[in-house]
C-alpha cells in the first residue's frame, strides 16, 4: 500500500512539473493574497495588524510607531522587533536603540530590517508592512524557481512543496525571517552550484579564474547577508563549508570562512558589549530549553471547553510533532560520508525541537518555524540520493497547508470558530 501511494505521489508531481512554473507562481500569488485579505479583514483591512505590534512596546518606544498602524492590547508577535530595528537603522532621527523584549537575540537576526527597511526609505515607513510583505513573495517565488532547477529531472515537481511551503506561508504572513531565511538558503546554494559546488551531486568541478573575480564579492555579501538573518543559518552555512573542504573546492570555503568569520565576530560583539540594552526580557539558550521532549510534553492538556476548535489546536501539536520525527528519521538516508555530513543540519533542527521548551509548543506560528528550511532542505538532499525515504514529511506539509487554509478561509469567516 505504502509504495503505491509512493508511486502516485512520483507520477502526481511529475504531471505538475509539466505546467509552467508562471501558472503555479500566479496561483501562489493569490492564495497568499487571499489569506492576507483573511487575516487583515478581522482588523479593518488594516495591514500593519499583521506586524503583531503590542502596545507595552509601543509606549516604550513612542517615536517608532506610525500613528495609523494597529496596536494589540495582548499579545504582538515578533514582526513588531524587526520592524523597530529597520527604522533605527534607517532613520537618521532615531539615535537610540529601540527597547525589545531581548535586545541581543533579536538585534543580531539584522537581516530582513536590512532588507525591508532599505525598501521602505524608498516608499516610506508607513508603507513598511506591505513592502516587507511584498519582499518576502517576490523572494520567495525567485527561490522557488531556483529550486526547481536545483532539483533532478525525477524529483523536479517537488519544488511545488516548497512554493506552497506552510511553514514559509504561516512565517510570511507574521512578517518573520523564517520564509526569508529559507528563500535566502537555496538562492546561495545555487550561486554555489554556478560556482562549482554542488549539494545535489556527487561531485564537484574546478572554478575557473574568471568566474572567480565575477562571483567573488556577490558570493561574499550573499553568504553574509544570509547569515545575518537568523543565528540558525551558522550549522547550514558551517556544513557546507565542511563539505567545501572535503570536495576540495578551497576558492568557496575560503569565501565561506572570511564570511562565518565576520558575522561571528558581530555575533559576539552584540553578546558581549556593554552599551546595548538588555531589553523587558532578556532571553538566553537556556531559558528557552527544557530537558528532552517535556517542552513538547508540557504543551498537551485536555482542551476545556472540549470543542473542535480546542481540540484541533491540541491536535495540530501532534502533527507538528510528527515533522519533528520525519525529519529525524530522514537522516537514516546517509549513506556515505560525503551524505551523513549534508545531513548535520538535520541533526540540529530536530536537537532544538527536541529541547524545546513548552512556549515554542503551545503555539503554531512558533513551533511551525523549525521547519521552514528542514523540509525543502531533506527535498534538495533527495535529489543526491536516489533511495531517500521523506518520511511522511511531504504528506504532513500538504496536511499543514490544508490546516492554514481551513483556518483562515473557513473557521474565522464560515464556521465562525477558530482553529488556534
Amino acid at each position: 500500500m505504502l509504495y503505491r501511494w509512493l508511486h502516485y505521489r512520483r507520477i502526481l508531481f511529475q504531471s505538475l512539473n509539466r505546467i509552467p512554473f508562471w501558472i503555479f507562481g500566479i496561483l501562489y500569488c493569490i492564495y497568499f493574497a487571499c489569506l492576507v485579505l483573511s487575516r487583515v479583514g478581522e482588523y479593518e483591512n488594516n495591514i500593519s495588524s499583521l506586524l503583531g505590534i503590542y502596545e507595552g512596546f509601543a509606549k516604550l518606544n513612542p517615536h517608532y510607531r506610525e500613528e495609523s498602524f494597529l496596536l494589540y492590547k495582548d499579545g504582538g508577535y515578533d514582526g513588531q522587533f524587526f520592524y523597530f530595528i529597520a527604522r533605527y537603522l534607517f532613520l537618521e532621527n532615531f539615535t537610540s536603540f529601540p527597547v525589545l523584549d531581548s535586545f541581543r537575540l533579536r538585534f543580531t537576526r539584522i537581516g530582513m530590517p536590512l532588507l525591508s527597511g532599505f525598501g521602505s526609505t524608498i516608499f516610506g515607513f508607513e508603507h513598511y508592512p506591505l513592502v516587507t510583505l511584498l519582499t518576502l513573495v517576490s523572494v520567495h517565488l525567485i527561490a522557488s524557481y531556483l529550486f526547481k532547477k536545483l532539483l533532478g529531472n525525477a524529483r523536479k515537481g517537488l519544488y511545488l512543496v516548497f512554493l506552497f511551503s506552510p511553514f514559509t506561508i504561516n512565517a510570511n504572513l507574521l512578517l518573520v525571517s523564517d520564509g526569508l531565511f529559507a528563500d535566502c538558503f537555496f538562492i546561495l546554494v545555487y550561486a554555489l552550484r554556478r560556482a562549482g559546488l554542488s549539494l545535489t551531486k556527487q561531485n564537484a568541478h574546478p572554478t575557473s579564474l574568471l568566474l572567480k573575480k565575477e562571483i567573488l564579492l556577490p558570493l561574499f555579501l550573499g553568504t553574509l547577508f544570509f547569515l545575518s538573518i537568523r543565528e540558525t543559518s551558522l550549522p547550514f552555512l558551517g556544513t557546507i563549508f565542511l563539505y567545501a573542504l572535503y570536495m576540495r573546492q578551497f576558492f568557496i570555503s575560503g569565501v565561506l570562512f572570511w564570511a562565518l568569520t565576520i558575522y561571528l565576530c558581530f555575533y559576539i560583539f552584540v553578546g558581549t558589549y556593554n552599551g546595548f540594552p538588555e531589553g523587558t526580557n532578556p532571553l538566553g539558550f537556556f531559558d528557552l530549553s527544557d530537558y528532552p521532549f517535556f517542552g513538547f510534553i508540557k504543551s498537551l492538556h485536555i482542551p476545556s471547553p472540549l470543542n473542535l476548535g480546542n481540540s484541533s489546536k491540541e491536535a495540530i501539536k501532534i502533527v507538528i510533532f510528527g515533522v519533528l520525527l520525519s525529519v529525524g528519521f530522514q537522516t537514516l538516508n546517509a549513506r556515505n560520508l560525503k551524505d551523513r555530513l549534508l545531513v548535520l543540519p538535520l541533526y540540529f533542527i530536530v536537537f532544538l525541537g527536541i529541547i524545546a521548551e513548552a512556549g515554542y509548543w503551545s503555539s503554531f506560528d512558533n513551533s511551525s518555524r523549525f521547519f521552514t528550511l528542514a523540509v525543502p532542505y531533506g527535498i534538495l538532499l533527495s535529489s543526491r540520493m536516489p533511495m531517500y525515504r521523506h518520511y511522511g514529511s511531504i504528506e504532513l506539509s500538504l496536511f499543514l497547508l490544508t490546516a492554514i487554509t481551513v483556518r483562515y478561509f473557513f473557521i474565522k469567516q464560515v464556521l465562525n470558530f477558530v482553529l488556534w
